[in-house]
């Protein structure tokens, strides 16, 4: 089995084979995940297999196409993109994703791989934080500083961040809350009139 993505190399691709018990049904497992985009080639030599009058089977071979990578679900967010009026004193942020995640790479998400691939900001001031991620699909920004009165932060994270195990990609995300403004509250003092 062979692998190629309109470049001019193919690749060979290792797999796993199996018979059944009857003999009629070959099964080659890959052992990777197919690609997107990618045409894969399967070829059989004359003579790698015999029936039991001892006829050995002529050559084959055919190939197939992966379709192209679908976009992931953008994901929901806590607090909600556009909200006003939030609380302060909010400590962190939630982006929760409807399937599981991987790295762009293919390998399980890290908390250091999470904060490189997202920024927090207060209007143009970077707001450090903690990221971790929950389930495979919760991602949790934990700000080391709370969130602060009439303040706009904005999340972002880099399109192609994610994936899924079937190839689905992550487009870029961009999102913003407002925290509400401090109330102020007076109090009326009333004098007392003395007589002169």
């Amino acid at each position: 089995i062979r692998k190629t993505n309109n470049s001019s190399s193919a690749y060979r691709v290792s797999y796993t084979p199996s018979i059944s018990s009857g003999g009629r049904t070959i099964t080659l497992t890959l052992n990777e995940y197919l690609e997107n985009n990618t045409k894969y080639y399967i070829y059989i030599p004359s003579g790698t297999f015999y029936n039991y009058s001892g006829t050995a089977n002529s050559s084959t071979s055919y190939y197939f196409t992966t379709r192209g990578a679908a976009a992931l679900t953008a994901p929901t967010m806590t607090p909600a993109n556009g909200e006003t009026g939030v609380q302060v004193g909010l400590d962190n942020i939630r982006l929760t994703y409807s399937d599981s995640l991987l790295t762009s790479s293919g390998a399980a998400v890290t908390s250091d791989y999470l904060a490189g691939q997202s920024t927090v900001k207060k209007g143009s001031t970077t707001v450090p934080f903690t990221a971790a991620i929950s389930n495979n699909k919760n991602i949790i920004l934990t700000l080391d500083s709370a969130t602060e009165f009439d303040a706009t932060y904005t999340v972002t994270v880099k399109s192609g961040a994610f994936k899924t195990s079937v190839g689905a990609i992550s487009s870029s995300v961009s999102y913003s809350f407002t925290t509400k403004s401090p109330s102020l509250s007076l109090t009326e003092k009333h004098g007392k009139d003395w007589a002169t």
